[in-house]
C-alpha cells in the first residue's frame, strides 16, 4: 500500500526531465520506505536519516509525511555525552568512539544520538589498549559516559655509550732525550776525529818540537769528544727507558737540544721545562 501512494504522489508531481524524474522517484521511494521499516525495527538513528533524506527526495505530499515521521523518531532517539580523557583527566585527542561495534562520531557538543535500550559505548586509540563501557538509555534521555585511555608505557629508549677512545700520549720526553743522545754521540765521534786529524796535523809540522799549547788543544778535542759522546750515550739510555716505561699519561714537555761547538771544547745540554 505504501508503495502504490508513493507511486500516484509521484506521477502527479510537476513535470521534470525524464532522468532526473527517475533519480527522484527512486531516492523518493527508497527513502519513503527504508524509513517505515527502520521505524518498526525501532532503529530510529538510521531512520531518522532515511527521514531526512525523504524531505529533499520526495513531493511536497509524500514530504508531508516524513515530517511528520521525523518529528516522531526524534523524540524516541537518546543521546550519550561522551568525554575521554587519559590517566591525568586531560582529553584524549585521536581517539576513536562506536556504538555497538558501530562507528559513531560526536558532535558538536560530544554527544552521540543512539538508539533506546543498552549500548556499549567504546573508545580506543593507536597507542592505548581500547576501553568500553555499557549503559542504558530511555527514549529521549541522556547519560554521560567518561572512558580513561591509558597510554602504553614505551620502553626506555636504550642509548648507546659513545665508544671509549684510549689516547696514549707520545712519550716526548724519553724521544727527546733519546734523539738528543744521538746528537750527543755524534759530536763527541766529530770531536775525536777532529783531535786525530789535529794530533796527523802537529806530526807533520812540528813533532817532536810541538808545543805545549798546541798539543794540549788536541787533548781538549779528545777530552771534549769523550765528555760529549759519554753525555749522549747516558741521555740516549735514558730516552729509551723513558720510551719502554712511558704507561700513557700525557704530559705538556717543551724540550730543546743546545749543542755547543768551540775550538778545543764542547758542550751539550738541554733547554725547557718537563
Amino acid at each position: 500500500m505504501a508503495a502504490l501512494g508513493v507511486g500516484a504522489a509521484l506521477v502527479t508531481g510537476p513535470a521534470v526531465s525524464a532522468a532526473e524524474e527517475g533519480d527522484d522517484n527512486d531516492a523518493c521511494v527508497s527513502s519513503y520506505e527504508r524509513s517505515q521499516q527502520l521505524r518498526r525495527s525501532s532503529d530510529m538513528v538510521r531512520a531518522k536519516g532515511e527521514l531526512r533524506l525523504c524531505l529533499g527526495a520526495c513531493p511536497r505530499a509524500l514530504a508531508r509525511d516524513c515530517e511528520k515521521w521525523l518529528k516522531e523518531t526524534e523524540k524516541q532517539i537518546a543521546r550519550v555525552s561522551v568525554r575521554v580523557v587519559d590517566a591525568e583527566g586531560a582529553t584524549f585527542a585521536g581517539a576513536t568512539l562506536s556504538v555497538d561495534g558501530v562507528p559513531a562520531r560526536a558532535d558538536e557538543k560530544g554527544e552521540i544520538e543512539v538508539n533506546p535500550g543498552k549500548r556499549v559505548i567504546r573508545a580506543e586509540a593507536s597507542d592505548a589498549p581500547a576501553v568500553e563501557e555499557a549503559v542504558e538509555v530511555k527514549a529521549a534521555g541522556q547519560v554521560a559516559v567518561t572512558l580513561t585511555l591509558l597510554r602504553e608505557a614505551r620502553a626506555p629508549e636504550v642509548v648507546a655509550p659513545p665508544p671509549v677512545v684510549v689516547e696514549r700520549s707520545t712519550p716526548v720526553l724519553g724521544l727527546t732525550l733519546g734523539g738528543v743522545g744521538l746528537v750527543g754521540l755524534g759530536v763527541g765521534g766529530a770531536l775525536a776525529l777532529f783531535g786525530h786529524l789535529e794530533r796527523s796535523s802537529l806530526e807533520d809540522e812540528c813533532a817532536p818540537l810541538c808545543s805545549d799549547k798546541d798539543v794540549a788543544g788536541v787533548e781538549r778535542l779528545w777530552l771534549a769528544g769523550g765528555i760529549t759522546a759519554g753525555a749522549g750515550a747516558l741521555l740516549l739510555g735514558v730516552g729509551v727507558g723513558l720510551v719502554l716505561a712511558h704507561g700513557g699519561e700525557q704530559k705538556t714537555t717543551a724540550i730543546q737540544p743546545v749543542v755547543h761547538v768551540l775550538p778545543g771544547s764542547a758542550g751539550l745540554g738541554l733547554l725547557g721545562h718537563f
